[in-house]
């Protein structure tokens, strides 16, 4: 058993820092294209064509700094856990990243139907 907490894990380590690196892209490409981004975009394409789809350029920030912090909020959970439970653990940290990947290319499809 792997007595040396989480950050001793490979498995949990290495899903920790491929969410870092996934969220960090969508800051970046959030802030490179602030500038070019319309004051509302497409978002939920699930809805009728129209005003119901758009939300406010401000609140794709907002979703990706909430992205962040459920990462933070997995991570505190990982740390909770306690030794012994290896397999949930790399389970709530890889399910952060899915989710985090998820953010990014829903992110990047917002961005390539508006620029």
């Amino acid at each position: 058993m792997n007595k040396g907490g989480w950050f001793n894990d490979r498995g949990v380590m290495s899903g920790v820092l491929v969410g870092l690196g996934f969220w960090l892209v969508a800051v970046i490409l959030l802030a490179v294209n602030w500038q070019r981004l319309p004051p509302e975009m497409p978002w939920f394409f699930s809805m009728p064509w129209g005003e119901q789809q758009l939300i406010g350029k401000t609140w794709l920030g907002v979703m990706v700094i909430a992205f962040g912090g459920v990462m933070i909020v997995n991570g505190l959970f990982v740390k909770l856990v306690g030794a012994g439970e290896e397999l949930l653990k790399r389970i709530l940290i890889w399910g952060g990243v899915t989710c985090e990947l998820l953010m990014v290319l829903s992110l990047i499809r917002v961005i390539m139907v508006v620029l």
